[in-house]
């Protein structure tokens, strides 16, 4: 996920699309992967932390269901 994460930050750099860069994407092993989604969200926030990513100007997790969304919002609203 890491490497997939900075090479779409590494395309946005070369195309000059800082502040205009939005990544979205789904819950990476939340399902099959057998995560569930609060592992999964926490495990995406800190890899995204931890990126040197180009300036965001959204970040997206795409889910199928409120849960799963009141989940995300809950992550991203934890204190670090």
């Amino acid at each position: 996920m890491a490497a997939a994460i900075r090479e779409a930050s590494s395309l946005a750099r070369e195309n000059q699309l800082d502040g205009a860069f939005v990544l979205a994407t789904p819950l990476l092993g939340a399902g099959h992967g057998g995560l569930g989604p609060v592992a999964s969200a926490a495990s995406m926030m800190d890899g995204i932390r931890a990126a040197e990513l180009a300036p965001l100007a959204a970040l997206r997790f795409v889910v199928l269901d409120d849960q799963a969304a009141r989940v995300v919002r809950h992550v991203l609203n934890a204190p670090r």
